[in-house]
């Protein structure tokens, strides 16, 4: 439904979940933002083996080109 300006009363906020990076909800997530942090991280080894998957070389087949990522921790109790 399209909402016309005179119709945005109608809508309420009355809540917002979020999981980021190094963030556990979105009060974590903007203190990151505001201080800078960067919560992008090399691969750790428990996720996949980075001298098997990963290469600089663009030439280089079934490699990625990447060996960077945004992890989120405890991944198997997010609640979607």
């Amino acid at each position: 439904m399209f909402l016309r300006n005179k119709d945005v009363s109608a809508v309420a906020i009355v809540g917002m979940a979020c999981r980021f990076p190094d963030a556990r909800n979105y009060q974590q997530y903007w203190r990151n933002l505001l201080d800078g942090r960067n919560s992008i991280k090399e691969i750790t080894p428990d996720r996949w083996k980075v001298d098997h998957y990963y290469s600089a070389n663009i030439e280089e087949t079934n490699k990625s080109l990447s060996k960077w990522c945004g992890l989120i921790e405890n991944i198997g109790q997010f609640d979607n």
